[in-house]
């Protein structure tokens, strides 16, 4: 009779284990089936200012470093400023600060605009002994 009843018991163990394996796995795959938790959904980023976006048309790159684009154009200051001024508009950027100055026919130019994905200054002067206007833009 013990036989008897450790195959009792036997028999109950693999029932109550092929109940188990019912529940958690999929008579399908016979994998278990996952259970989904939530996750944070992560925002996304302004995107940054970028250089390359003020570079301002037939210009010459004169030097770049990380944060500031020299250029040089044969254009007359007035144009470029205008220019510079719809790229910040086009942009949604608030121009903070714009200033105009011409002395002795040199001029010099500087625009201030700054968002949430950063702040940009550029500055345009030309002197009078050159024929080149500078471009100097900085995004901070």
């Amino acid at each position: 009779m013990t036989n008897y009843k450790l195959m009792a018991i036997m028999v109950a163990l693999i029932a109550a284990a092929t109940a188990v394996a019912r529940v958690t796995f999929s008579p399908v795959s016979n994998k278990a089936t996952p259970t989904l938790l939530p996750t944070a959904t992560p925002t996304p980023a302004s995107p940054q200012l970028v250089l390359a976006d003020f570079q301002y048309p037939g210009a010459e790159t004169t030097r770049l470093t990380g944060q500031s684009l020299y250029l040089k154009s044969t254009d007359e200051v007035g144009a470029i400023t205008n220019w510079y001024r719809a790229r910040i508009e086009s942009l949604k950027m608030n121009l903070k600060n714009f200033i105009q100055t011409t002395v002795n026919g040199e001029a010099s130019h500087q625009l201030t605009a700054a968002d949430e994905r950063g702040k940009i200054k550029v500055l345009i002067e030309k002197k009078k002994s050159e024929n080149n206007t500078q471009i100097t833009v900085t995004i901070n």
